[in-house]
């Protein structure tokens, strides 16, 4: 299995996908490009713990054209690579484990395709067989939409084989109210949450300061 199945990472720039999925309770894009680059090392982190051969997107083509565009030549070039079987995820599932992953390799062996359906009616894995592969109607799928589940099953393989629900996060109360509280997301809360204790600290002290200023401006009392 190891030799013919790759996993393959696909995630945009960081500041594209903090400017389409606003994860923090205030639009802070600093720190939600903080909390983007966090998912990023997360997801490297888990496809590696498969033991299976990693890619990530971004060393393999130029981040230009639409979502579909990319990632179709992203697997395009896998498949150049010599491997008969990809498996993609992206960095919006912090309740991925490797061992999911392994299982869907797993299934592939046997299957032209796999899809992990999150909870909004897209997918946060996709398992392809070269053999089965078709560019064309890959790229033109609902990417990005809540028909995206329903579009490859219609367009790719209606046989596809199905592997259990997993969450993704698209918005702050999401993430808050995640269904698993898992280390990771404890953890990005925590830089949410630590944040926004310094930015209302600072918002303090400049208060503060204003208030000394304008005070110190007044003239003498008149008698």
């Amino acid at each position: 299995m190891k030799n013919s199945v790759a996993i393959l990472i696909f995630t945009q720039e960081v500041s594209k996908d903090a400017s389409r999925k606003i994860l923090t309770p205030t639009k802070n894009f600093g720190l939600n490009k903080q909390l983007f680059t966090q998912l990023n090392h997360h997801i490297n982190h888990v496809a590696y713990q498969t033991d299976l051969p990693v890619f990530r997107s971004a060393e393999l083509i130029s981040n230009t054209g639409t979502f579909g565009n990319q990632l179709t030549k992203a697997v395009q070039n896998v498949f150049e690579k010599g491997f008969e079987k990809v498996i993609c995820v992206g960095n919006d599932c912090p309740a991925l484990t490797h061992q999911t992953i392994i299982k869907a390799a797993s299934i592939l062996e046997n299957k032209n395709s796999i899809v992990g359906p999150d909870n909004h009616g897209g997918v946060y894995l996709i398992g392809l067989t070269k053999e089965n592969f078709d560019a064309q109607k890959f790229e033109n799928l609902a990417w990005q939409s809540v028909e995206m589940l329903n579009s490859f099953l219609q367009n790719i393989d209606n046989q596809s084989f199905i592997i259990e629900k997993i969450n993704d996060i698209h918005n702050y109360q999401e993430l808050k109210n995640y269904f698993t509280k898992n280390y990771f997301v404890s953890y990005l809360l925590f830089l949410i949450e630590k944040t926004q204790l310094k930015l209302n600290s600072f918002y303090q002290i400049f208060l503060d300061f204003r208030l000394i200023f304008f005070h110190s401006l007044r003239g003498p009392p008149i008698f």
